[in-house]
């Protein structure tokens, strides 16, 4: 299965959202996507690049996962799509999460590249961060 038919097919309100750090909780932006919505979003995603983000500080070796970022809307933000790559069968596992957080994720995805890529990268470059939305709520 590709990631386009696990998201068509899987109940996306069970999947664990990653909203923004260090926000106080009067200063909560909520933005509600419903199921269909969430899943028009993705259909009209593409070209997909997989960016590598550490999920587990216990277990490095483990704690690898693989990121998209799936455009929304100018007006709002994007929402990063993780998920646990099996490279030995070369499937998706499981999408483990859906984020919000673009500095806790160029953070991720920083703490698994060299420091050679990181003093470049622009692997996250292109998502849009509205800085008034800071949760996710899907359904």
């Amino acid at each position: 299965q590709n990631l386009h038919q696990i998201i068509k097919k899987m109940p996306l309100v069970k999947v664990n959202i990653y909203n923004k750090q260090k926000v106080k909780r009067d200063q909560e932006i909520r933005w509600t996507i419903s199921i269909t919505k969430f899943r028009q979003y993705f259909e009209q995603n593409k070209q997909l690049k997989c960016i590598p983000i550490l999920m587990s500080y216990d277990d490095m070796a483990n704690g690898i996962e693989y990121l998209v970022i799936m455009k929304t809307e100018s007006t709002q933000c994007d929402v990063g799509i993780s998920f646990n790559y099996d490279s030995i069968t070369k499937r998706i596992d499981q999408v483990t999460g859906f984020h919000l957080d673009k500095e806790a994720i160029l953070q991720q995805h920083q703490l698994v590249m060299t420091h050679e890529h990181n003093l470049q990268c622009k692997c996250i470059e292109s998502w849009n961060d509205h800085p008034t939305i800071t949760h996710l709520t899907i359904g």
